[in-house]
């Protein structure tokens, strides 16, 4: 994992935000929600106040957005974004119900 394929996104990502991501080398939708998942579980891990949980709270908004940019780059994107919600809600959803 590296930050590589992340400094090269439009518009860029801060240089003090990316220092903190560990992106996927060759990331896919999978493996970005993997990645926006362990941050997710890394914020909640933290008391709501810690202000590390609200960075571990915005990787997992950028992985889950590159998850989605990186899906619309492939056919099927509607089934693709499903599967991504899908995949990031259910390790959620599972431990609460």
């Amino acid at each position: 994992m590296s930050g590589a394929w992340a400094r090269g996104r439009t518009p860029p990502v801060p240089a003090e935000f990316l220092d903190l991501l560990d992106v996927p080398e060759s990331p896919s939708p999978a493996a970005l929600t993997d990645a926006a998942r362990a941050a997710m579980e890394g914020a909640l891990s933290l008391p709501a106040a810690d202000r590390d949980a609200a960075f571990h709270l915005l990787a997992a908004d950028a992985y889950l957005t590159w998850a989605c940019e990186v899906a619309l780059e492939s056919q099927g994107a509607g089934a693709e974004f499903k599967a991504i919600l899908r995949s990031f809600l259910s390790s959620f959803l599972e431990d609460r119900v």
